[in-house]
Protein backbone atom coordinates (compact mmCIF):
# COMPACT_ATOMS: atom_id res chain seq x y z
CA UNK A 1 0.00 0.00 0.00
CA UNK A 2 1.26 3.46 -0.84
CA UNK A 3 -0.32 6.78 0.07
CA UNK A 4 -1.50 9.58 -2.18
CA UNK A 5 -0.56 13.23 -1.91
CA UNK A 6 -3.46 15.54 -1.06
CA UNK A 7 -3.94 19.11 -2.20
CA UNK A 8 -6.79 21.52 -1.51
CA UNK A 9 -6.72 24.62 -3.68
CA UNK A 10 -8.79 27.58 -2.43
CA UNK A 11 -11.71 25.38 -1.40
CA UNK A 12 -14.98 26.95 -0.35
CA UNK A 13 -17.70 24.67 0.95
CA UNK A 14 -20.73 24.67 3.21
CA UNK A 15 -24.28 23.55 3.82
CA UNK A 16 -27.34 25.41 2.56
CA UNK A 17 -26.70 29.11 2.97
CA UNK A 18 -23.83 28.62 5.43
CA UNK A 19 -20.23 28.79 4.21
CA UNK A 20 -18.02 26.63 6.44
CA UNK A 21 -14.70 26.53 4.55
CA UNK A 22 -13.56 29.92 3.30
CA UNK A 23 -10.77 29.55 0.77
CA UNK A 24 -8.81 26.65 2.32
CA UNK A 25 -5.53 25.62 0.69
CA UNK A 26 -3.53 22.72 2.07
CA UNK A 27 -0.89 20.26 0.83
CA UNK A 28 -0.11 16.91 2.47
CA UNK A 29 2.75 14.90 0.98
CA UNK A 30 2.38 11.21 0.23
CA UNK A 31 2.83 8.99 3.29
CA UNK A 32 2.57 11.80 5.86
CA UNK A 33 0.19 12.51 8.73
CA UNK A 34 -1.59 15.85 8.93
CA UNK A 35 -3.40 16.63 12.19
CA UNK A 36 -6.19 19.21 11.99
CA UNK A 37 -6.73 21.13 15.21
CA UNK A 38 -9.26 23.84 15.98
CA UNK A 39 -12.33 24.74 18.06
CA UNK A 40 -15.78 23.29 17.43
CA UNK A 41 -17.41 24.70 14.32
CA UNK A 42 -14.18 25.83 12.66
CA UNK A 43 -14.58 23.47 9.67
CA UNK A 44 -12.39 20.47 10.59
CA UNK A 45 -14.96 17.78 9.79
CA UNK A 46 -16.14 19.58 6.65
CA UNK A 47 -12.54 19.62 5.42
CA UNK A 48 -12.39 15.82 5.82
CA UNK A 49 -15.71 15.38 4.07
CA UNK A 50 -14.52 17.48 1.14
CA UNK A 51 -11.41 15.29 0.77
CA UNK A 52 -13.60 12.17 0.94
CA UNK A 53 -16.07 13.47 -1.65
CA UNK A 54 -18.98 13.57 0.80
CA UNK A 55 -19.21 17.35 0.37
CA UNK A 56 -18.69 18.96 -3.05
CA UNK A 57 -16.91 22.34 -2.89
CA UNK A 58 -18.69 25.45 -4.10
CA UNK A 59 -15.40 26.53 -5.59
CA UNK A 60 -11.77 25.44 -5.58
CA UNK A 61 -10.21 22.05 -6.31
CA UNK A 62 -9.33 18.78 -4.57
CA UNK A 63 -6.36 16.88 -6.01
CA UNK A 64 -5.05 13.41 -5.19
CA UNK A 65 -1.60 12.68 -6.63
CA UNK A 66 -2.06 15.76 -8.80
CA UNK A 67 -5.33 14.52 -10.32
CA UNK A 68 -8.40 16.73 -9.97
CA UNK A 69 -11.02 14.65 -8.11
CA UNK A 70 -13.27 17.53 -7.07
CA UNK A 71 -16.34 16.02 -8.74
CA UNK A 72 -15.35 12.37 -8.37
CA UNK A 73 -17.76 10.32 -6.19
CA UNK A 74 -16.47 8.97 -2.85
CA UNK A 75 -16.32 5.31 -3.93
CA UNK A 76 -13.83 6.17 -6.67
CA UNK A 77 -11.38 8.13 -4.52
CA UNK A 78 -9.61 5.23 -2.79
CA UNK A 79 -10.11 6.81 0.64
CA UNK A 80 -10.88 5.19 4.00
CA UNK A 81 -12.88 7.11 6.61
CA UNK A 82 -13.11 6.45 10.36
CA UNK A 83 -16.01 8.50 11.74
CA UNK A 84 -16.22 9.98 15.22
CA UNK A 85 -19.16 7.73 16.11
CA UNK A 86 -17.43 4.79 14.31
CA UNK A 87 -20.65 4.06 12.32
CA UNK A 88 -20.34 0.30 12.87
CA UNK A 89 -23.37 -1.85 11.96
CA UNK A 90 -24.73 -3.21 15.27
CA UNK A 91 -26.68 -6.03 13.56
CA UNK A 92 -23.51 -7.38 11.89
CA UNK A 93 -20.65 -9.34 13.40
CA UNK A 94 -17.04 -8.17 13.20
CA UNK A 95 -16.31 -10.05 9.96
CA UNK A 96 -19.30 -8.57 8.12
CA UNK A 97 -18.55 -5.06 9.37
CA UNK A 98 -14.98 -5.20 8.08
CA UNK A 99 -16.02 -6.96 4.87
CA UNK A 100 -18.81 -4.51 4.01
CA UNK A 101 -16.80 -2.18 1.78
CA UNK A 102 -15.14 -5.11 0.03
CA UNK A 103 -18.50 -6.71 -0.79
CA UNK A 104 -19.78 -3.42 -2.20
CA UNK A 105 -16.73 -3.32 -4.48
CA UNK A 106 -17.39 -6.82 -5.74
CA UNK A 107 -14.28 -8.46 -4.28
CA UNK A 108 -14.25 -12.27 -4.41
CA UNK A 109 -15.19 -14.30 -1.31
CA UNK A 110 -11.68 -15.73 -0.91
CA UNK A 111 -10.07 -12.31 -1.25
CA UNK A 112 -12.54 -10.80 1.23
CA UNK A 113 -11.59 -13.39 3.84
CA UNK A 114 -7.89 -12.76 3.28
CA UNK A 115 -8.24 -8.98 3.55
CA UNK A 116 -10.51 -9.06 6.60
CA UNK A 117 -8.05 -11.28 8.42
CA UNK A 118 -5.15 -9.05 7.38
CA UNK A 119 -6.95 -5.83 8.39
CA UNK A 120 -7.93 -7.16 11.83
CA UNK A 121 -4.37 -8.30 12.44
CA UNK A 122 -2.93 -4.94 11.39
CA UNK A 123 -5.48 -3.17 13.61
CA UNK A 124 -4.30 -5.24 16.58
CA UNK A 125 -7.19 -7.68 17.00
CA UNK A 126 -5.36 -10.99 17.34
CA UNK A 127 -5.88 -13.74 16.54
CA UNK A 128 -8.22 -12.26 13.89
CA UNK A 129 -10.38 -15.37 13.44
CA UNK A 130 -11.37 -15.27 17.10
CA UNK A 131 -13.20 -12.00 16.37
CA UNK A 132 -14.97 -12.96 13.12
CA UNK A 133 -18.27 -14.03 14.69
CA UNK A 134 -18.33 -11.62 17.63
CA UNK A 135 -21.02 -8.95 17.78
CA UNK A 136 -19.57 -5.46 17.72
CA UNK A 137 -21.91 -4.55 20.57
CA UNK A 138 -20.11 -7.10 22.77
CA UNK A 139 -16.71 -5.48 22.23
CA UNK A 140 -15.00 -2.89 24.40
CA UNK A 141 -14.70 0.69 23.18
CA UNK A 142 -11.08 0.16 22.21
CA UNK A 143 -11.91 -3.03 20.31
CA UNK A 144 -14.75 -1.30 18.45
CA UNK A 145 -12.31 1.43 17.47
CA UNK A 146 -9.97 -1.22 16.05
CA UNK A 147 -12.82 -2.80 14.06
CA UNK A 148 -13.65 0.61 12.56
CA UNK A 149 -9.99 1.05 11.67
CA UNK A 150 -9.82 -2.44 10.14
CA UNK A 151 -12.89 -1.70 8.03
CA UNK A 152 -11.32 1.52 6.78
CA UNK A 153 -8.08 -0.14 5.67
CA UNK A 154 -9.48 -3.49 4.43
CA UNK A 155 -9.70 -2.34 0.83
CA UNK A 156 -6.21 -0.84 1.08
CA UNK A 157 -6.98 2.86 0.52
CA UNK A 158 -4.23 5.34 -0.25
CA UNK A 159 -5.65 7.94 2.13
CA UNK A 160 -7.10 7.41 5.61
CA UNK A 161 -9.29 10.11 7.18
CA UNK A 162 -10.04 10.00 10.91
CA UNK A 163 -12.57 12.33 12.53
CA UNK A 164 -11.88 12.53 16.28
CA UNK A 165 -11.88 8.72 16.52
CA UNK A 166 -10.66 8.55 20.12
CA UNK A 167 -12.86 11.20 21.71
CA UNK A 168 -15.05 8.70 23.62
CA UNK A 169 -12.22 6.53 24.99
CA UNK A 170 -10.34 6.81 28.26
CA UNK A 171 -6.78 8.11 28.43
CA UNK A 172 -4.91 4.79 28.55
CA UNK A 173 -6.79 3.36 25.56
CA UNK A 174 -6.27 6.60 23.60
CA UNK A 175 -2.53 6.45 24.26
CA UNK A 176 -2.31 2.82 23.09
CA UNK A 177 -4.33 3.49 19.95
CA UNK A 178 -2.25 6.53 19.04
CA UNK A 179 0.80 4.27 19.03
CA UNK A 180 -1.14 1.83 16.84
CA UNK A 181 -2.15 4.58 14.39
CA UNK A 182 1.46 5.69 14.03
CA UNK A 183 2.68 2.12 13.59
CA UNK A 184 -0.01 1.43 11.01
CA UNK A 185 0.83 4.55 9.04
CA UNK A 186 4.52 3.71 8.95
CA UNK A 187 3.97 0.08 7.96
CA UNK A 188 1.49 0.84 5.18
CA UNK A 189 2.93 4.14 3.96
CA UNK A 190 -0.60 5.49 3.96
CA UNK A 191 -1.40 9.24 3.93
CA UNK A 192 -3.45 10.16 6.99
CA UNK A 193 -5.51 13.22 7.91
CA UNK A 194 -6.49 13.19 11.57
CA UNK A 195 -9.01 15.63 13.06
CA UNK A 196 -8.87 16.20 16.81
CA UNK A 197 -9.66 18.65 19.62
CA UNK A 198 -6.73 17.30 21.61
CA UNK A 199 -3.44 19.11 21.05
CA UNK A 200 -1.43 16.32 22.66
CA UNK A 201 -2.88 13.77 20.22
CA UNK A 202 -1.99 16.15 17.40
CA UNK A 203 1.59 16.59 18.61
CA UNK A 204 2.12 12.85 19.05
CA UNK A 205 0.87 11.95 15.58
CA UNK A 206 1.47 14.82 13.23
CA UNK A 207 4.14 15.41 10.63
CA UNK A 208 2.14 18.51 9.70
CA UNK A 209 0.01 20.39 12.21
CA UNK A 210 -2.86 22.49 10.82
CA UNK A 211 -4.53 25.12 13.03
CA UNK A 212 -7.99 26.25 11.88
CA UNK A 213 -10.27 29.10 12.88
CA UNK A 214 -13.56 30.25 11.35
CA UNK A 215 -13.26 28.08 8.26
CA UNK A 216 -9.71 29.07 7.43
CA UNK A 217 -6.22 27.70 8.05
CA UNK A 218 -4.34 30.06 10.33
CA UNK A 219 -1.03 28.18 10.37
CA UNK A 220 0.33 24.86 9.07
CA UNK A 221 3.75 23.32 9.63
CA UNK A 222 5.72 20.84 11.74
CA UNK A 223 4.42 20.76 15.35
CA UNK A 224 7.73 22.06 16.74
CA UNK A 225 7.57 25.07 14.41
CA UNK A 226 3.94 25.90 15.22
CA UNK A 227 4.70 25.62 18.94
CA UNK A 228 7.90 27.66 18.88
CA UNK A 229 6.96 30.15 16.13
CA UNK A 230 3.20 30.80 16.25
CA UNK A 231 2.03 33.34 13.68
CA UNK A 232 -0.21 35.20 16.14
CA UNK A 233 -1.58 35.17 19.68
CA UNK A 234 -4.52 32.92 18.68
CA UNK A 235 -2.20 30.09 17.62
CA UNK A 236 0.05 30.67 20.63
CA UNK A 237 -2.85 30.33 23.07
CA UNK A 238 -4.69 27.56 21.22
CA UNK A 239 -1.73 25.26 20.68
CA UNK A 240 -0.06 24.77 24.03
CA UNK A 241 -0.08 27.21 26.89
CA UNK A 242 1.49 30.63 26.45
CA UNK A 243 2.15 33.86 28.26
CA UNK A 244 1.32 36.89 26.11
CA UNK A 245 3.30 39.92 27.23
CA UNK A 246 2.80 43.36 25.60
CA UNK A 247 5.85 44.84 23.90
CA UNK A 248 6.36 48.55 24.56
CA UNK A 249 7.72 51.10 22.13
CA UNK A 250 5.78 50.11 19.04
CA UNK A 251 2.93 51.89 17.24
CA UNK A 252 1.45 48.47 16.42
CA UNK A 253 0.07 45.94 18.89
CA UNK A 254 2.97 43.56 19.36
CA UNK A 255 3.40 40.83 21.95
CA UNK A 256 6.09 38.54 23.23
CA UNK A 257 4.97 34.90 23.34
CA UNK A 258 6.76 33.02 26.13
CA UNK A 259 5.96 29.41 26.96
CA UNK A 260 5.50 28.66 30.70
CA UNK A 261 8.47 26.28 30.76
CA UNK A 262 10.73 29.15 29.59
CA UNK A 263 9.95 31.43 32.53
CA UNK A 264 12.31 31.48 35.50
CA UNK A 265 11.26 32.44 39.02
CA UNK A 266 13.68 34.00 41.47
CA UNK A 267 13.18 34.86 45.12
CA UNK A 268 15.93 37.50 44.79
CA UNK A 269 14.32 40.97 44.51
CA UNK A 270 17.51 42.35 42.92
CA UNK A 271 17.00 40.05 39.92
CA UNK A 272 14.22 42.39 38.76
CA UNK A 273 16.84 44.93 37.73
CA UNK A 274 17.87 42.65 34.85
CA UNK A 275 16.45 43.02 31.36
CA UNK A 276 13.37 40.92 30.53
CA UNK A 277 12.20 40.71 34.13
CA UNK A 278 9.47 42.03 36.40
CA UNK A 279 8.01 41.48 39.85
CA UNK A 280 4.89 39.34 40.36
CA UNK A 281 2.88 37.81 43.19
CA UNK A 282 2.32 34.07 43.51
CA UNK A 283 -1.40 33.22 43.26
CA UNK A 284 -1.28 29.45 43.13
CA UNK A 285 1.16 26.52 43.23
CA UNK A 286 -0.04 23.22 41.70
CA UNK A 287 1.72 19.86 41.64
CA UNK A 288 1.35 18.29 38.15
CA UNK A 289 3.62 15.26 38.39
CA UNK A 290 6.76 16.00 36.38
CA UNK A 291 6.31 19.79 36.75
CA UNK A 292 5.07 22.32 39.28
CA UNK A 293 2.73 24.98 37.90
CA UNK A 294 3.04 28.43 39.43
CA UNK A 295 0.36 31.02 38.63
CA UNK A 296 1.47 34.61 39.11
CA UNK A 297 -0.26 37.99 39.15
CA UNK A 298 1.41 41.08 37.66
CA UNK A 299 0.31 44.46 36.29
CA UNK A 300 -0.95 43.05 32.96
CA UNK A 301 -2.88 40.10 34.40
CA UNK A 302 -1.95 36.50 35.16
CA UNK A 303 0.98 34.51 33.82
CA UNK A 304 2.08 30.93 34.35
CA UNK A 305 5.42 29.22 34.91
CA UNK A 306 6.25 25.51 34.84
CA UNK A 307 9.12 24.35 37.04
CA UNK A 308 10.60 20.85 36.65
CA UNK A 309 9.88 18.86 39.80
CA UNK A 310 13.56 18.13 40.43
CA UNK A 311 14.31 21.88 40.38
CA UNK A 312 11.51 22.83 42.73
CA UNK A 313 13.21 22.39 46.11
CA UNK A 314 12.56 26.02 47.07
CA UNK A 315 9.10 26.75 45.79
CA UNK A 316 7.63 30.20 46.44
CA UNK A 317 4.64 30.38 48.73
CA UNK A 318 1.21 31.71 47.80
CA UNK A 319 1.18 35.47 48.34
CA UNK A 320 4.96 35.77 48.07
CA UNK A 321 6.46 38.36 45.70
CA UNK A 322 9.01 36.98 43.23
CA UNK A 323 11.00 38.05 40.20
CA UNK A 324 9.99 36.58 36.85
CA UNK A 325 12.49 36.60 34.00
CA UNK A 326 13.26 34.94 30.69
CA UNK A 327 16.00 34.71 28.09
CA UNK A 328 15.56 36.93 25.00
CA UNK A 329 15.89 33.90 22.70
CA UNK A 330 12.87 32.28 24.39
CA UNK A 331 10.48 35.09 23.42
CA UNK A 332 8.76 35.10 20.03
CA UNK A 333 7.30 38.40 18.85
CA UNK A 334 3.91 38.39 17.12
CA UNK A 335 1.32 40.98 16.15
CA UNK A 336 -2.19 40.90 17.49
Amino acid sequence: MKGSSIELDMVRAGYGGEEVLRGVSLSVDRGRIAAILGPSGCGKTTLLRVIAGLVIPRSGRVLLDGEDVTRLPPEKRDIGFVFQDLALFPHMNVFDNVAFGLKVRGVSREEIRRRVEWALEVAGLNPPRDFFSKKVTDLSGGQQQRVALARAIAYEPKVLLLDEPLSHLDLKIRQRLLVEFRRLQRELGITMVYVTHDQWEAMELADILVIMKDGQIVQAGPPSEVYSRPVNTYVAMFFGDANIIPVNGSSRRRYAVIRPEDLEISLDPNAASHANSFRATVENVVFQGPVIRVDLKWEHGTIRALIPRRQAQKLPRIGEEVTVRWRPEDAWIVEG
